[in-house]
């Protein structure tokens, strides 16, 4: 219990941090390229355009779109010194790391491609299409930073898992590791999660526009729902395969130091079953009930987004 206390405190120590004017400029840096991209042109618009931008509802809209991306370069500068250190090992985890991106690419370019064959969206924003490709595009290239930092420790504890047997340090390592898995999982989350959100007030305000000013088209409220169940099993599919990977890794640790106690050694057995649920404990190998939420808030993060707007909209 000491050790864990020394190494959980030696974690919290070296945690990243972003200070308060850095965080305020990156933020004013990425709402300033997201409301240029929405509001550029303007002087340009149509009479019944500049109007609707005036309603509550595009203005929600405008402010999670605009709110999203000032985030983004925030949370990378958070998990950069992350991303500096594991990055000196890229060329050892290079073949996983590139095929995870292209797969991740695919995946996302041909959700997008599918959802071109869907419904008409009208033309509520001059030239929205290519603004919204843009911002996305930018959404992308986030997600991927943080994905591939949850790859690349999926490639440091890959090597840990292949010495024949633990080194020295290998409790502290795995906890660093573990520490650094929690916040890229959170920030990839978060990114998802606010996109789903922005689709949900995008639906929103695509009804309002069409009720408004009468014409075709729409955005059905169940593809707020695919949105959300399609992007909920993307961050899935990067984040369990080092999850397990982790695992694995305690599960050798525990047995290593507090192996299986032999129940026909007298009453000796129950010290070393304490002693390894213990060090199971200071693994984090019984996730306990408010572990699971946490994890399961995080990875459901688009899915209960997608909901919320199922349920508040379903009026419209």
């Amino acid at each position: 219990m000491r050790v864990a206390s020394v190494a959980t405190q030696t974690l919290r120590a070296r945690a990243p941090t972003v200070d308060s004017v850095s965080a305020g400029l990156l933020a004013c840096c990425g709402a300033t390229v997201a409301a240029t991209t929405l509001f550029a042109d303007r002087l340009g618009w149509p009479a019944r355009d500049v109007q609707f931008a005036r309603t509550g509802s595009f203005l929600l809209y405008a402010f999670l779109i605009i709110g999203q991306v000032a985030i983004w370069p925030v949370a990378i500068a958070w998990l950069w010194s992350d991303l500096r250190t594991l990055g000196r090992g890229w060329r050892r985890n290079a073949h996983e790391l590139i095929e995870s991106l292209v797969i991740l690419a695919l995946a996302s370019w041909a959700g997008l491609l599918v959802a071109a064959f869907g419904p008409r969206i009208p033309d509520y924003l001059p030239h929205h299409r290519e603004k919204l490709l843009l911002i996305s595009g930018l959404g992308w290239i986030t997600g991927s930073i943080a994905a591939s930092g949850i790859w690349l420790l999926h490639g440091e504890m890959k090597e840990l898992l292949a010495r024949p047997v633990p080194g020295p340090r290998e409790f502290d390592e795995l906890l660093a590791l573990r520490a650094k898995l929690q916040r890229f999982l959170a920030v990839s989350g978060s990114i998802i999660g606010l996109a789903i959100l922005g689709a949900g007030a995008e639906r929103n305000m695509i009804s309002a526009y069409t009720s408004e000013f009468h014409v075709t088209g729409g955005f059905p409220i169940e593809y707020v729902l695919i949105f959300g169940l399609f992007f909920s099993a993307l961050l899935a599919l990067v984040y369990f395969p080092t999850h397990l990977t982790l695992l694995a890794l305690a599960a050798r640790l525990r047995d290593r130091y507090a192996p299986v106690p032999d129940f026909g050694a007298g009453g000796a057995w129950v010290e070393e079953w304490k002693r390894r649920s213990l060090l199971e404990d200071a693994l984090s190998m019984k996730i306990g009930a408010s572990a699971s939420f946490k994890t399961g808030v995080a990875i459901l993060t688009p899915l209960i987004g997608s909901l919320t707007g199922l349920l508040l909209n379903v009026s419209h």
